[in-house]
């Protein structure tokens, strides 16, 4: 715009005063709008390298659930909770029943996952008190089978 007046007439300010113009009116506005662009954050190594299911996984309880205890008629209902493990690879999802919060529930749906997709080599969760007590069982668990006392 302003170069267009400016080959015929020199305007004191010209450069500002079209700028104001344009910037007033919302059509000049929306046609040099800049389109976002957006950033994409690097991605963690183990969700970009190609690895068998569930060599490298995240765990995270969801729930509770209300189960019927003694089949689908029982009118007695218990909460239960379901243990998500997905894999950081393919994102694919398994998921374990886990009756309760507690240490010992985990571990078997941990048995009962490992025995499915095999040893996962990492696992990823959040700090929840569940998931904190199976870590230190099981480093008790290592520590035991690493010493050399039978």
């Amino acid at each position: 715009m302003h170069s267009t007046i400016h080959q015929h007439y020199w305007i004191t300010k010209g450069r500002m005063v079209c700028g104001k113009i344009v910037h007033s009116c919302v059509k000049c506005f929306r046609m040099q709008a800049a389109s976002a662009s957006q950033l994409m954050g690097n991605l963690p190594s183990l969700g970009v390298k190609p690895a068998r299911p569930f060599l490298s996984c995240g765990v995270d309880y969801a729930g509770p659930f209300l189960i019927c205890q003694d089949g689908r008629r029982s009118k007695t209902k218990v909460k239960g909770y379901a243990a998500l493990f997905i894999c950081l690879a393919t994102k694919a999802i398994h998921i374990e029943l886990v009756s309760d919060l507690t240490t010992k529930a985990f571990l078997a749906a941990l048995c009962r996952f490992m025995a499915r997709w095999g040893r996962s080599y990492n696992i990823y969760s959040d700090n929840a008190t569940c998931f904190k007590g199976t870590n230190n069982t099981l480093c008790e668990l290592r520590k035991m089978l690493n010493s050399d006392v039978q």
